[in-house]
């Protein structure tokens, strides 16, 4: 489904060109690049945002982009990519991740080019932030801690995220809270959608509704999220042939081990926003993630805001509030010093 990119306000400080990075089969996977009007620098530094949307929907364009991320990109003149990726239950998790690698192999080789074709201009691959809100800070953290994602010659240096889905032990039990104000939906509400979408269909894009939400809801009411991530959802078969050890690379607490043993050759500092009353992505799951951060890698910056609110609260944040001015002050010393 198109995105909604063209009605919407916060889009216009920017020119817009979608591309096409990778194709699975005959399926085109795109990815968006933003370029803000007016630029003064010849050498722009790098934001790469993914979308949420429990990894069954979203858009990588529409009204989830935070405001707020957008004006504070036009105003210091930094360049934006926001990519499709495959989603689950019609994929997996190790499809995403795959889609995941070969989108920043694309950075790497094609992007510059890209952006030439329409200014002349030059990306700092050198100067990159990456960031998300839930599934997609997911994503973002995946991106410098997964296992060959991340190719030589791109270098991540802060990762501001926004309530991110970082512990998959939430993921993967029943939630034992209430989920906004749902209904329980069916524990097994994705064979409706594996007859519309049969498992291998390639879906990259989707306007959020509740058509598909509910998808999203019940695997995380029930506990199956996981069991979609890896692969193995109501008698799928794709993936009992993986090892522990595979399975372990969808996690990103377990990633940070390998992380430590082989590093890159700088580790991002991150900006964390996450509402202490989140009912779809426990906080406890963010507090594990840095706990694990700040153990294997103490003098790698670490900022936590945690607020009262729920689940997208800072999406309605404008530009100029305390939390917002605060935070990308935190995120520029990180990301252009």
């Amino acid at each position: 489904m198109a995105d909604s990119s063209s009605l919407l306000p916060r889009y216009d400080p920017f020119t817009i060109k979608s591309v096409v990075y990778k194709t699975v089969g005959s399926h085109p996977i795109q990815a968006s690049i933003l370029i803000p009007h007016g630029l003064k620098l010849t050498k722009c530094p790098l934001m790469v945002r993914f979308h949420g949307g429990g990894f069954v929907e979203g858009v990588r364009l529409g009204d989830w982009f935070r405001t707020w991320l957008l004006d504070f990109c036009a105003r210091e003149g930094v360049i934006l990519v926001s990519p499709d990726y495959r989603f689950i239950p019609e994929s997996t998790g190790y499809d995403m991740m795959e889609d995941v690698r070969d989108f920043w192999m694309w950075v790497k080789m094609h992007l510059k080019d890209e952006v030439i074709n329409i200014l002349p201009i030059d990306i700092d691959l050198d100067r990159i932030a990456v960031t998300g809100e839930s599934a997609g800070g997911y994503l973002a953290v995946q991106s410098f801690c997964g296992p060959n994602i991340l190719p030589q010659g791109l270098t991540i240096r802060v990762v501001p995220i926004q309530a991110p889905l970082l512990d998959l032990t939430h993921a993967s039990q029943p939630a034992n809270r209430r989920i906004f104000d749902l209904p329980e939906y069916p524990a097994d509400i994705s064979k409706k959608y594996l007859t519309e979408s049969p498992r291998g269909t390639v879906l990259t894009s989707w306007e959020p509704s509740g058509r598909r939400s509910e998808l999203a809801w019940s695997m995380l009411q029930h506990g199956t999220l996981v069991d979609a991530l890896e692969g193995t959802l109501d008698g799928d078969e794709r993936g009992k042939k993986r090892s522990n050890i595979e399975r372990s690379l969808l996690r990103p607490i377990e990633n940070l081990v390998r992380l430590k043993e082989s590093p890159p050759n700088k580790f991002p500092a991150i900006w964390i926003v996450h509402a202490w009353q989140d009912c779809v992505v426990p906080v406890e799951g963010t507090w594990n993630f840095l706990a694990q951060y700040k153990k294997l890698f103490p003098d790698v910056p670490v900022l936590l805001d945690l607020l009262d609110g729920d689940h997208g609260f800072d999406g309605e944040w404008p530009s100029d509030s305390p939390q917002v001015e605060r935070g990308l002050e935190w995120t520029k010393k990180h990301w252009f010093d």
